[in-house]
């Protein structure tokens, strides 16, 4: 028994209705992945870019004590230089 052309176009209508919810169902998926995605790279660029600011906090902070203890020296050896002078002249 053959089908009549109407039954078969209407089979290929709901086949095509099914296909258009399939696709619509995984492009919805898919944009959804995306979404999730991009929000676990915001997610990591900022931990990353807290720890750079923390790291740079550390390193300037390391500089400023490097550069303190530098000056300290320095007097240090002025004072030095300075007595010893001053013993020489006696």
């Amino acid at each position: 028994m053959m089908d009549s052309p109407g039954d078969s176009e209407e089979e290929e209508d709901e086949e095509d209705e099914v296909d258009y919810e399939r696709k619509k169902f995984n492009d919805a998926a898919s944009y959804k992945m995306l979404a999730d995605s991009v929000e676990r790279f915001g997610k990591v660029y900022e931990k990353m870019e807290k720890s750079k600011k923390d790291q740079m906090k550390e390193l300037e902070k390391m500089r400023a004590d490097f550069q303190k203890d530098l000056e300290l020296q320095k007097k240090q050896i002025v004072d030095r230089a300075q007595s010893e002078i001053a013993r020489l002249r006696e």
